[in-house]
């Protein structure tokens, strides 16, 4: 009944149809319906040439349409750009007036491209839509976006290096990450604050199991992967000294033992420690000057669990000194 498909000549015509359908006919419920009405929206009137020819720019991964009875009911654009990493960018969604309460869009097409893209090479996943979105904003937090504070409406998901990352695959491989995903807030910013860090939530549960991951969305890296087991903080705490803290806490029923692999241009190794349960074993280190990454890969009971990290924020971001999160209770 549904069929899904990316954008080639046979079907550049109706998709071009179904545009200005939704720009025409229901604007408000439309992501072109913040473009300017009149001579200039008539300007911008799709069609099958530019289309196509917009589907050969550089960095288009492709748009997907989808089908019923033969008919576009929906769409979204997908691009791909640097930044900090691999980044595949989802613009231009629009479904059919008809189909938008039934969540058509996301079961038929978003959530297979959503896998698709997260499972593959990329870092994150990002998202464009208009302030005003009210339907749409929660659902795309449901399935992993969070809204950036300080920007217009700029919509991040970090599902790809979380899905990818070797201390959460066991977890994954019995629980689906997105249908697992619980929800976070419906509007507005989704960073939490925790004692100066400044981070975006992931949590699963199901099945008596649960994981949370946290990231640190200024340096766009994890800071924290809690499990049933043990839960590991790892992040950088200050700039200029290029300085990194990590917590390692004890969830389990018997000793944990743990050493730390520092990379950042030599490797060093850390004496095994051991972390009595419900312990916590905490310390600094230094990252040598004239880098801006490194690297700490925590040894927990023959496990490799790495913190990729970063000496500055992203731009735009104000520099800080990071004290230590609060530890015994969830940030948030």
């Amino acid at each position: 009944m549904f069929r899904r498909s990316k954008l080639t000549w046979s079907t550049a015509a109706d998709l071009a149809r179904f545009l200005n359908e939704m720009r025409d006919g229901s604007p408000s419920l439309s992501a072109q319906g913040y473009q300017r009405s009149g001579a200039e929206a008539a300007a911008l009137k799709a069609t099958e040439s530019a289309l196509m020819q917009a589907e050969c720019a550089s960095g288009r991964l492709g748009t997907f349409v989808l089908q019923r009875d033969r008919r576009i009911i929906a769409c979204v654009q997908v691009d791909e750009r640097d930044d900090d990493g691999r980044v595949a960018l989802f613009s231009n969604a629009e479904t059919h007036p008809a189909y938008q309460r039934r969540g058509t869009f996301w079961r038929h097409l978003a959530m297979p491209c959503i896998r698709v893209f997260s499972r593959g090479s990329f870092d994150r996943l990002e998202a464009v839509t208009w302030t005003y979105n009210r339907k749409g904003i929660p659902v795309y937090k449901r399935f992993g976006f969070r809204a950036v504070p300080d920007t217009s409406l700029l919509l991040e998901n970090y599902l790809p290096t979380i899905v990818k990352h070797p201390a959460t695959r066991s977890y994954f491989a019995g629980h689906d990450y997105l249908r697992y995903l619980t929800n976070t807030r419906s509007y507005g910013y989704d960073s939490l604050d925790g004692d100066g860090l400044r981070v975006f939530q992931y949590r699963w549960e199901h099945a008596g199991e649960a994981l949370e991951v946290l990231v640190d969305w200024e340096r766009r890296q994890i800071c924290c992967i809690e499990r049933d087991d043990w839960r590991v903080w790892c992040y950088t705490r200050s700039p200029d000294p290029f300085v990194a803290h990590y917590e390692v806490e004890n969830r389990g029923e018997h000793s944990l033992v743990y050493c730390i692999h520092k990379c950042n241009g030599s490797r060093e190794t850390t004496r095994m420690q051991s972390v009595l349960p419900g312990g916590t074993s905490r310390g600094d280190m230094y990252v040598a000057d004239g880098h801006d990454w490194a690297t700490a890969i925590f040894e927990l009971g023959g496990e490799l669990v790495p913190f990729r990290l970063k000496r500055e924020a992203r731009d735009g971001a104000a520099p800080r000194v990071c004290e230590r999160p609060a530890m015994g209770r969830r940030i948030g």
